[in-house]
């Protein structure tokens, strides 16, 4: 299957667009390169269809700073046994929207039958005491989580002693002698996890974040004790206090619940596992993005979770990606704000002119494809200077370059994308021809003469 860059997400943007279920029907999960390219989509799927493991009750940890429990992806999925550590015991919720995020994927990622036991231990950036973190592990134990995510990653100025964060030690510790993993997020400073607590940790299973064109993210730490990559780059996540929206962002924090549900939904299939057991299995089937056999960027590879579990490869190879060739552009505003941002593998710069006439873009790919969707991100600013989403929008394609352009879609009358910051929509269409060529028209608003835009994708194959 072809694609321009991977699929990353299908998002409600307008009624008239992919309207969410109406109140009492299922969440729609959000396609996202992460899961196509691990195969945790099949096992969902799987689930569904009543696969007897993996359709059973679940209970799956996460550690973070809480969760926005009121957007739709949520709905049925936290567990009436999710407790606060900073104070209130029944506070859970998140108010800066990374656990929100982590939770997202993690909820997108498993079948709808496990549930999130949400263990709120920071807020504001400060963390519970560490007697409170203990007991939060431990609370994980009792409930019988298959899993602990941990996307917390604690940096110091010099090794991690062993004596260091001795309650959080004892945690893991304490959920690895019962055969529950603690995946830790490796953390974003492109530093050795030696400096880095809890991915130190000898009992934790640190994991990386790798692109959608299989090289390690460039924030991404490294070091002798990674023992997996995820997906962590340009992921879809639920966004704080939308009710219904979604954001995408980069880094280990996202690639740590990847790895977290393929290791849940192991478990689901083999629950007596220790976490040795689980690491092996794990490595079993991990694809080996760097020099053969573990390395300190990828630990052993990416776990082809489907492939183990159902004997079913991912339907999404890893890297499947067109190459996207800029062909003819407004220029951006400044040279970093080129429009070749808005095609790179992680969340980065964007295409930001400044113009009284209508912007546009022209990009060609190496292949054919068949086009369904587009896909766009506001850019990095909108909230605070409204106005630069354009009034309109038209996308044009074409086979080859002697041929007229033809219109493909246009932005829905009456909608206009919000003036917020990395929010993603998804535009369905259908073409009646494979296009090796494309041409997006942008017209400014009337509060503005700068359109800007922070990712853009075609949807087909």
């Amino acid at each position: 299957m072809k694609r321009i860059l991977c699929i990353l997400m299908v998002i409600l943007c307008a009624g008239a667009l992919l309207p969410f279920p109406a109140s009492g029907e299922e969440a729609p999960v959000m396609p996202s390169w992460g899961l196509q390219v691990m195969g945790l989509d099949l096992l969902r799927d799987l689930a569904r269809s009543g696969d007897a493991d993996l359709s059973r009750p679940a209970l799956v940890a996460v550690m973070d700073v809480g969760c926005d429990t009121d957007h739709l992806l949520f709905r049925g999925r936290i567990s009436p046994d999710s407790r606060g550590y900073m104070g209130d015991p029944s506070d859970i919720l998140d108010r800066d929207g990374h656990g929100t995020k982590v939770a997202g994927v993690l909820a997108q990622a498993l079948p709808e039958n496990v549930q999130l036991l949400i263990l709120k231990i920071g807020e504001g950036g400060t963390y519970a005491p560490d007697e409170k973190i203990l007991e939060a592990f431990l609370y994980a134990v009792e409930k019988g989580a298959l899993v602990i995510s941990l996307s917390i990653a604690v940096k110091h100025m010099s090794p991690v002693p062993d004596e260091s964060h001795s309650p959080w030690r004892l945690g893991i510790r304490s959920a690895f002698e019962h055969g529950i993993p603690t995946v830790a997020a490796a953390g974003n400073e492109d530093t050795d996890t030696r400096y880095i607590y809890p991915a130190s940790d000898p009992l934790a299973v640190p994991v990386s974040a790798v692109r959608r064109d299989g090289e390690k993210h460039s924030r991404s730490n490294y070091g002798s004790g990674i023992r997996f990559c995820a997906p962590g780059a340009l992921i879809p996540a639920a966004a704080l206090g939308t009710g219904d929206g979604y954001t995408y962002d980069d880094g280990t924090s996202l690639a740590a619940p990847f790895l977290a549900a393929a290791a849940a939904c192991l478990k689901m299939k083999q629950p007596e596992l220790t976490v040795p057991e689980l690491c092996e299995l794990l490595q079993s089937c991990s694809l080996d993005l760097g020099p053969e056999g573990r390395d300190n960027a990828f630990g052993y590879g990416m776990p082809q979770i489907s492939t183990l579990l159902a004997g079913i490869p991912p339907a999404l190879s890893f890297p499947d990606t067109l190459k996207v060739h800029v062909t003819d552009v407004t220029p951006g505003a400044t040279p970093d704000e080129g429009a070749g941002s808005l095609f790179l593998p992680e969340k980065g710069r964007k295409w930001c002119v400044r113009t009284e006439a209508d912007a546009f873009l022209e990009w060609s790919a190496d292949a054919p494809l068949l086009p369904s969707g587009l896909l766009l991100a506001t850019g990095n600013d909108n909230g605070r200077y409204p106005g630069r989403n354009g009034a309109g929008l038209t996308l044009f394609g074409r086979e080859r370059a002697e041929d007229d352009w033809i219109r493909l879609w246009s932005l829905p009358e009456g909608f206009s994308l919000p003036d917020e910051d990395h929010r993603l929509f998804f535009f369905p269409f259908s073409a009646p021809f494979p296009c090796t060529q494309f041409r997006l028209q942008v017209s400014p608003s009337a509060e503005t003469d700068v359109i800007q835009f922070g990712h853009l994708e075609i949807i087909g194959q």
